[in-house]
C-alpha cells in the first residue's frame, strides 16, 4: 500500500468527480504524471499554499485502474457521463471518452479544448473508489499533525511509510465516521 499526494488545482467536481456511489479520477494530475496506482493504494488531493494546503479528498483505490473505454462502457459509471441539465453536478461528468474505430472520441462535456484532449489521453487509465472521503470547500487542515502529506509544487509524490498513511486515514476515519462526499466542489 502507498499513498499518491497532489496538489489540486481545480476542485470543480469534474476531477475528482465525487458524485453517487463512486469516486472517480478520470482526468487531470495523477493521470497526466503516469502515476502508477492499484488497488489498495490512496489518492490524496491538497490545496496549494495560497489557500492553506488543506486536504480537498482522499480516496482508496477499490479496484485496479481500468481505461477510458471499459469506464464509459461500465453501466456502473453511466450517471458520470455529462448529460446538460438543471442540475450541475450530471454536466460534470468524467466518463466522456471512448473508442471508435481505433481512436478516441469525445462525448459532451467539459475539457473541450485540444489541449485539454491531449492531456486527458496522456495516460488511460481511471482511478475508482467507492471508500472516500470528499471535503470540497469543507476541507481540513492537516498540515500541522501530517506536514509529510502535503508539499508546495506541482506533480505528483508518493508516500510509502504504511505506519503514516494508516495513521491519517486513521484520524480521518475518526473524524468522519461515513465515508463520502462530505462538502460541496469549492468552484
Amino acid at each position: 500500500m502507498r499513498l499518491l499526494k497532489y496538489i489540486l488545482t481545480y476542485d470543480t467536481g469534474l476531477a475528482p468527480n465525487p458524485y453517487g456511489e463512486f469516486c472517480t479520477l478520470a482526468l487531470c494530475t495523477p493521470n497526466h504524471m503516469s502515476a502508477r496506482l492499484f488497488k489498495g493504494d490512496w489518492i490524496l488531493g491538497h490545496s496549494a499554499k495560497s489557500t492553506g494546503n488543506k486536504l480537498i479528498y482522499l480516496m482508496k483505490l477499490t479496484e485496479d485502474p481500468m481505461t477510458k473505454h471499459q469506464y464509459f462502457h461500465d453501466e456502473r459509471f453511466k450517471y458520470k457521463k455529462p448529460v446538460k441539465t438543471k442540475n450541475a453536478y450530471t454536466f460534470l461528468g468524467d466518463n466522456m471518452y471512448h473508442i471508435v474505430n481505433g481512436k478516441y472520441v469525445k462525448e459532451k462535456g467539459l475539457h473541450d479544448t485540444e489541449k485539454d484532449r491531449k492531456k486527458d489521453l496522456r495516460k488511460d487509465k481511471v482511478y475508482i473508489s467507492n471508500y472516500f472521503f470528499y471535503f470540497g470547500k469543507s476541507a481540513i487542515d492537516i498540515k500541522e499533525d501530517y506536514p509529510d502529506f502535503i508539499h508546495d509544487t506541482q506533480g505528483i509524490r508518493y508516500v510509502k511509510n504504511v505506519i503514516r498513511i494508516n495513521k491519517l486515514i486513521s484520524f480521518i476515519e475518526k473524524r468522519y465516521h461515513e465515508p463520502g462526499k462530505i462538502g460541496e466542489p469549492t468552484i
